[in-house]
């Protein structure tokens, strides 16, 4: 069976992306975020952490095997962290965007449902 999301760009996909991170990033004080977690980079901070928690959630991953994925990713680049803080960061972060896991949840359903991307925006933003 195709893949429905293969009819879609990247770039037509990146915009759901970038319209769930903006808004994650609005639920809780980013700046502050990403002061705690410096040397850390915004663009691993973004895809990395924050859109694995939010997808991770929406696909109905458990806190351990999110905290795994992001633990890998945080050693592969270099920078040493616990699994116990990751997994605390996500319970926090899991509270602070639940409306942005419900509209991946709804978003992913979409996609895959062919809806296009710029509708799926409209969709979620409502939620959003």
């Amino acid at each position: 069976m195709e893949n429905s999301l293969d009819q879609f760009s990247d770039e037509e996909l990146d915009l759901v992306t970038e319209c769930l991170l903006n808004s994650a990033k609005t639920r809780f004080d980013y700046e502050a975020f990403k002061n705690e977690l410096e040397p850390v980079e915004q663009d691993f901070i973004d895809y990395n952490i924050l859109l694995e928690i939010i997808t991770g959630k929406a696909s109905g991953e458990s806190n351990l095997l999110i905290s795994a994925k992001i633990l890998s990713k945080f050693l592969m680049l270099g920078y040493m962290t616990s699994k116990e803080d990751i997994i605390e960061m996500i319970n926090q972060k899991e509270t602070e965007l639940g409306l942005e896991i419900m509209a991946s949840r709804i978003a992913m359903d979409s996609l895959q449902n062919g809806v296009h991307p710029t509708l799926v925006i409209k969709q979620i933003s409502i939620l959003l």
